[in-house]
C-alpha cells in the first residue's frame, strides 16, 4: 500500500450527509459536501450590520477524515492565519479519554480462565489471585492486539483496580489513554469465561466516552449556541489541536467560533486559514 499523503485526508461540512450550507454546518452527521479551499463563505457567512452593531458570537462544525488505506499519525490543526482587524476565530474540540469498567461479582476466581475481545481480536486472562497481576494481565493483552492490516489496535491503555483483595465485587478501571486517548473505542466484549467459581460474573460498562474521534458532534439549535464541552482556542503551530492517529476511515469533528466585536468595521474577504500537518510513518 501506498503511505498516505495529504489528499487522503478529507475536509468536510457537518449538519448531515446531504447537507451543502455551510450555514447549516453546526453540528449532527458529517456531510458528503467537502469544504472547498479559497471559496469564499465556505464556513461562515456574512456578518450583517445588525451583528457587527451590536457583536456576535457564531459557530460552525465541520469533520476531519482519513480517506487513505493507511494510518495518519501525530495529526496537528492549528490557525495559519487571519486577516487583520476582522472577526477572531478559535477552534476546538471536544478533549476525551473513554474508561470503561470491568465488574467481576460473586468472589475471586481461583482457577480457569477468561477471554476477552476488542475489535474481534481475544485476550485470555487466568485465575486473580493477585489483583495487581490481573490487572496487569488485562493491560498487556489488551496493548499486544493488532488487526488484520498489522496494525497495533491498542497502544497505552492503563488497567487499575480501586477494589480490595477479598472483596465479592472486584473493579477493573481501563482507562484510553495517550495515544488511545481522545477515542470513542469499541467496547471490551467477555468472549468466554471459565473461570472457577462458575457463579462470579462479568460486568462490562463504558462509564465515560472518549471523544473526538469516532464521535458524532451534538447539533447545536442554531448557530449562536454555543457547543458544550466545547474547549476553544487560538490553536497555533506551536500550541496546536493534537490526535496521535487516524486509522483508515476514522474522523472527528471540530468546530470553530467567530467573534464579532460590537462596533466592527467592514473588512473585505475577512476570513482565516486552518492548517493540517500529519505523519505517515508510525512515530
Amino acid at each position: 500500500m501506498m503511505p498516505i499523503t495529504a489528499d487522503d485526508i478529507s475536509i468536510v461540512l457537518s449538519g448531515g450527509s446531504g447537507n451543502l450550507d455551510a450555514n447549516l454546518s453546526i453540528g449532527g452527521d458529517p456531510s458528503s459536501a467537502p469544504i472547498v479551499n479559497n471559496q469564499i463563505n465556505n464556513l461562515f457567512n456574512d456578518v450583517i450590520p445588525a451583528e457587527a452593531e451590536a457583536g456576535h458570537e457564531d459557530y460552525r462544525c465541520f469533520y476531519v477524515f482519513n480517506d487513505g488505506d493507511e494510518p495518519a499519525y501525530n495529526i496537528e490543526v492549528w490557525i495559519e492565519s487571519q486577516v487583520d482587524e476582522g472577526s477572531s476565530v478559535e477552534i476546538g474540540i471536544v478533549d476525551r479519554d473513554e474508561l470503561q469498567r470491568l465488574t467481576l461479582s460473586g468472589g475471586l476466581p481461583t482457577a480457569g480462565t477468561a477471554t476477552f475481545s476488542y475489535e474481534g481480536k481475544t485476550f485470555s486472562i487466568g485465575a486473580i489471585d493477585d489483583l495487581a497481576e490481573a490487572a496487569l494481565e488485562i493491560q498487556d493483552g489488551l496493548n499486544s492486539l493488532v488487526n488484520d492490516e498489522g496494525y497495533q489496535l491498542l497502544e497505552t491503555v492503563e488497567v487499575t483496580t480501586p477494589s480490595s483483595l477479598g472483596s465479592s465485587v472486584i473493579i477493573f478501571d481501563v482507562l484510553f489513554t495517550d495515544n488511545d486517548g481522545k477515542k470513542d473505542h469499541a467496547q471490551i466484549v467477555l468472549e468466554n469465561d471459565s473461570h472457577v467459581p462458575t457463579d462470579v460474573t462479568w460486568t462490562i460498562t463504558t462509564t465515560q466516552e472518549g471523544a473526538p474521534v469516532n464521535r458524532i458532534a451534538p447539533s447545536i439549535a442554531n448557530d449562536a449556541t454555543s457547543p458544550e464541552d466545547v474547549n476553544f482556542y487560538a490553536a497555533s503551530e506551536l500550541s496546536p489541536i493534537q490526535i496521535y492517529r487516524l486509522l483508515p476511515g476514522e474522523g472527528f469533528p471540530m468546530w470553530a467560533r467567530r467573534t464579532t466585536p460590537s462596533g466592527a468595521v467592514s473588512v473585505p474577504s475577512d476570513g482565516f486559514t486552518v492548517k493540517f500537518r500529519m505523519e505517515t510513518i508510525e512515530p
